[in-house]
């Protein structure tokens, strides 16, 4: 069953990316980021708190989905909110800052759930939950980039 869930969620990470990359071109990366970044919300109850392998497999599915959707979209964005002349060190660069800031997430989790007698629901939930506000609340005070053309220097540093 474990297996099962794993290459379901996969499939969705997978779909959500391709999913995401078609709507960004459509409707611009900002609004598809914002909109899969607060639909990862209602999802965690099912993927974190679920008894059954079914709801646990369906809430996989759609938080991968989302996740994956957002991080497909994210490099794009990036590059298209920097300078053409910098934009490979500074999206490369931002986006290592980011993996630095969420490095201790792991500790913290299994720290957070040994406190709670080794319940990893809490801790899951929670940063999950706070990551997708924040990832939303960011990408609302960045830029609309719908349109922009990566081979000109318009926009610059934000």
């Amino acid at each position: 069953m474990v297996l099962l869930i794993a290459i379901f969620y996969n499939i969705a990470a997978i779909l959500g990316g391709a999913l995401a990359g078609w709507l960004s071109q459509k409707f611009g990366r900002w609004w598809v980021m914002i909109v899969m970044a607060l639909l990862v919300l209602p999802a965690i109850p099912s993927w974190v708190y679920s008894h059954g392998a079914v709801l646990l497999g369906i809430g996989a599915f759609l938080v991968q989905l989302m996740v994956q959707g957002v991080w497909g979209v994210l490099p794009t964005y990036l590059n298209e909110l920097m300078p053409m002349g910098a934009r490979a060190m500074l999206t490369g660069f931002v986006y290592q800052v980011g993996n630095v800031i969420a490095s201790p997430n792991s500790a913290l989790q299994a720290s957070w759930a040994e406190r709670l007698g080794g319940n990893f629901s809490m801790p899951m939930s929670v940063i999950a939950a706070i990551v997708a506000i924040i990832v939303a609340v960011l990408v609302f005070f960045g830029k609309v980039t719908k349109g922009k053309n990566i081979e000109s220097d318009e926009y610059g540093l934000p």
